[in-house]
């Protein structure tokens, strides 16, 4: 699987060049084994602390993992609706 990092000389260039893209067929798995999820954050580790908790171990591809980028981007969206563009309709986020 390539990432998005890897596929964005070929979008810049086919957008550039007026190109369009073929279909593709895309799965997503909301959890488990697949998901992007596990995949990055790997597996749930019981946490010593509490029976109650989980735990991830820390790796260093998660920041700069797609799942990251995305939750990253759509925080950064919300808070831009929220602070931009709410306000200029009398609308208050608290």
């Amino acid at each position: 699987m390539t990432t998005a990092k890897e596929q964005l000389p070929n979008i810049q260039y086919r957008i550039k060049n007026d190109h369009t893209f073929d279909p593709i067929e895309l799965t997503f798995i909301p959890s488990g084994k697949d998901s992007w999820k596990e995949i990055v954050r790997g597996k749930a580790v019981a946490s010593p602390m509490s029976s109650d908790l989980i735990t991830y171990r820390y790796d260093e591809s998660f920041l700069t993992s797609d799942w990251k980028y995305f939750h990253d981007a759509l925080k950064s969206y919300r808070l831009d609706i929220i602070r931009d563009v709410l306000p200029k309709y009398g609308i208050c986020v608290a």
